[in-house]
């Protein structure tokens, strides 16, 4: 087993926050060690690009939708995308493009963690009765 080393931090061993402004080189390792570590299943990644206060909403739409992808392509495991497409007026339909762009790269994309989650619990349960049918 690989072991990574990350000064990532954590409070409960999940979630893990990875901070961008850590900076990006802090922020892929420890994506990296999460797709690296066997006691991961799935991986949920969840962007909220609009609390970037210093940076153009457009701009940072497009940086948090290329790094998503590439993240994703990192792992071996399945990678779950959440990101918020909160729309301001101006957005020129940024947000949206975001979504179905993440969407057309092959990834699930859900416009919250917690319809993302809960997407999740139904395949495990289903999943799960699966197994007891025996199928």
């Amino acid at each position: 087993m690989q072991v990574y080393k990350t000064d990532a931090g954590n409070i409960f061993k999940n979630p893990l926050d990875i901070n961008p402004y850590w900076g990006m080189d802090k922020a892929r390792e420890a994506f990296s060690a999460v797709a690296g570590w066997d006691g991961a299943d799935i991986i949920l990644l969840l962007s909220t690009p609009e609390q970037t206060p210093f940076m153009p909403r457009d701009f940072e739409y497009k940086v948090t939708t290329k790094t998503l992808i590439e993240w994703a392509k990192l792992s071996t495991k399945p990678v779950v995308l959440a990101m918020n497409v909160n729309t301001m007026p101006g957005d020129d339909g940024m947000p949206e493009k975001s979504f179905i762009r993440l969407q057309d790269a092959g990834f699930a994309v859900f416009p919250s963690a917690e319809r993302a989650a809960t997407a999740l619990t139904r395949v495990y349960r289903y999943y799960q009765w699966r197994q007891k049918k025996g199928l």
